[in-house]
């Protein structure tokens, strides 16, 4: 039975979850391990946006600076979350792991499938996304170098909506969800991302360098698409509109369990899933030194900074 290193959950401040999740991936790709499981929650209302994803044209800085929620760029792709209270996990692990195939959608399908279990554990039944009507996996690749002096390849790998120009998806009422909601990742599932009753309850992305991969993904306990199209580009109708999508097309834990179930709770069943279905041990561990002082620099040299969360990586 495997080794896998499993973090203490804790709630920390947006950038500082953005810095350890990234810390935790290069020295695990410059190291060769350990495999890493971490669950985290938010100590403060924050917006994370994917990595490519443009804040100019699909994000309010303005609006959540009124609000007082804090906006950070994710090392993944994807689109933006609004995170408040949910539930967010991060598996790190080498490329070459006999756990995963070496594709960007057979990992994501092996960790769906862990958390559909870990959900089952609490008597929630979810399903994977797939067939007509949801997004392709895909990705897109870039080589770029970073202040660390990292030159990895990394790819954006949140699934990309399958359609015409503009990744928009094709026929009526998903193409005007699609063109009213860019930004938001609850808008439209993904293959192989999770579904309760038909909703999306859990969005994920995935980066890949050639040695290791770190996937994201945030399990909402609760949601109000008020908060999340506040945040969008929309203004008057256009953003009522895009809250009345986020709500027939994303759910939440708390509307189907009570409202005594705990993230802590939670992880916990999805621990218990994942060490079930992949038949490793977790082994209780903390950052390492190494990852310490990475995660330190990037909170100043990266995630610390305005331009790097409004401008990305241009």
């Amino acid at each position: 039975m495997a080794d896998w290193r499993l973090l203490p959950f804790g709630r920390y401040p947006a950038r500082e979850n953005m810095a350890i999740d990234e810390a935790v991936f290069r020295e695990v790709g410059r190291n060769g391990g350990p495999p890493t499981l971490r669950f985290y929650g938010w100590s403060a209302p924050a917006v994370s946006i994917g990595y490519f994803q443009a804040v100019a044209t699909q994000i309010d800085p303005e609006a959540c600076r009124e609000a007082g929620v804090a906006l950070v760029r994710r090392p993944t792709g994807g689109k933006a979350v609004y995170h408040d209270g949910d539930l967010t996990y991060a598996v790190v692990a080498p490329e070459k792991n006999p756990l995963f195939p070496p594709t960007l959608i057979g990992t994501y399908e092996a960790i769906g499938r862990c958390l559909v279990r870990g959900l089952g554990l609490l008597g929630l039944e979810a399903a994977l996304a797939d067939g007509e009507g949801v997004g392709e996996g895909g990705g897109e690749s870039l080589a770029h170098d970073l202040p660390l002096g990292d030159e990895d390849e990394r790819k954006d790998a949140a699934p990309a909506p399958r359609g015409g120009a503009g990744g928009a998806p094709r026929g009526g009422p998903e193409r005007t969800m699609a063109r009213l909601t860019p930004a938001a990742c609850f808008a439209l599932p993904s293959r192989h991302e999770l579904l309760v009753a038909g909703r999306k309850i859990c969005g994920s992305a995935q980066i890949r360098s050639r040695r290791a991969f770190l996937q994201q993904g945030s399990l909402l306990m609760d949601f109000d698409p008020h908060k999340t199209a506040a945040v969008l580009t929309g203004r008057g109708g256009a953003r009522e509109e895009q809250a009345r999508i986020l709500r027939d097309r994303a759910t939440a834990l708390h509307e189907h369990l009570p409202g005594a179930v705990t993230a802590e709770m939670v992880a916990a069943a999805l621990k218990a899933a994942f060490q079930e279905l992949w038949r490793v041990s977790f082994v209780p561990g903390s950052l390492t030194p190494a990852e310490e002082t990475l995660a330190g620099r990037l909170l100043t040299t990266k995630y610390g900074r305005e331009s790097w969360t409004l401008k990305g990586p241009r």
